[in-house]
């Protein structure tokens, strides 16, 4: 499939990997001989994709006709994002309904989010096709000259609004977050520090402790723990207990009618 059309995607073909996500046709001038292409964020250095979403470019459409039947890049259909489909009373009403899988996502403040990052860009795009926009002359320096204009300090947040609105070619969920390090469906979400309100240093001094954050050993075994002893009927405590016994105590003594069990030499 060589056919290069407006919303088909670009990818890089490696001779010595699988091919990598480009960019999407936005824009396409058989007369002049133009393509305009919108970049998709790129990865940083630990693989996770990064906020800003790069401006477009303008290639020769022959060129790149050119490139495609080298094999350098491959064309495909684009597989839009899920929460690009998300309706308003979706978001608005911070509603699921209708969508495969449940989720954590606050999808007011997303809301709340795209209002903002449209409310930046509307005097430029508003009422306007994608054609339009890409060809102004003014696109180049506009997100600069609109940060003046609301006093901003850079155009940053306005450039990287506008290349997303032109990257889901005018639809305004490509102004919602893509939080890509969520991780994908059904993964365990981690954190390097430990999450929560922090224990103020005072309440350290009294004897509180300050916690830490679970290694994978025990992240595993907790939610073992979780499904085989907290059914009906068991409460929180008494599964946490049990949880302890099996799978983290080291050895169990009777000292009256108690039981207390040592973990690591020291007693829980």
């Amino acid at each position: 499939m060589t056919e290069i059309s407006i919303g088909r995607a670009l990818c890089v073909q490696r001779p010595d990997g699988e091919p990598s996500l480009y960019g999407r046709i936005v824009h396409l001038d058989i007369r002049n001989n133009c393509v305009v292409i919108a970049k998709f964020p790129g990865n940083d250095k630990h693989g996770h994709r990064k906020n800003y979403v790069p401006k477009p470019t303008t290639h020769d459409l022959s060129a790149l006709e050119m490139r495609i039947q080298k094999g350098e890049y491959i064309l495909v259909d684009f597989d839009m994002p899920s929460h690009w489909l998300l309706t308003s009373d979706q978001l608005r009403s911070n509603a699921l309904t209708g969508m495969t899988r449940l989720s954590r996502r606050n999808l007011r403040s997303w809301l709340k989010r795209r209002s903002e990052a449209y409310r930046l860009i509307r005097p430029f795009v508003h009422g306007r096709t994608v054609d339009e926009i890409v060809t102004d002359p003014a696109f180049a320096g506009w997100a600069d000259r609109r940060a003046r204009e609301l006093n901003m300090r850079g155009g940053a947040r306005i450039q990287r609004a506008l290349n997303a609105y032109i990257l889901a070619l005018g639809n305004r969920n490509g102004l919602l977050p893509w939080y890509s390090r969520c991780g994908n469906p059904g993964t365990q979400k981690l954190s390097k520090v430990k999450t929560g309100r922090p224990v103020d240093a005072w309440e350290v001094t009294r004897g509180r402790d300050p916690g830490a954050n679970c290694d994978e050993f025990a992240r595993v075994h907790f939610a073992l723990g979780w499904k085989k002893y907290k059914v009906r009927g068991v409460s929180v405590r008494t599964a946490f207990n049990r949880t302890l016994e099996t799978w983290f105590v080291q050895s169990v003594r009777w000292d009256g009618l108690n039981r207390p069990g040592f973990c690591g030499g020291q007693l829980l």
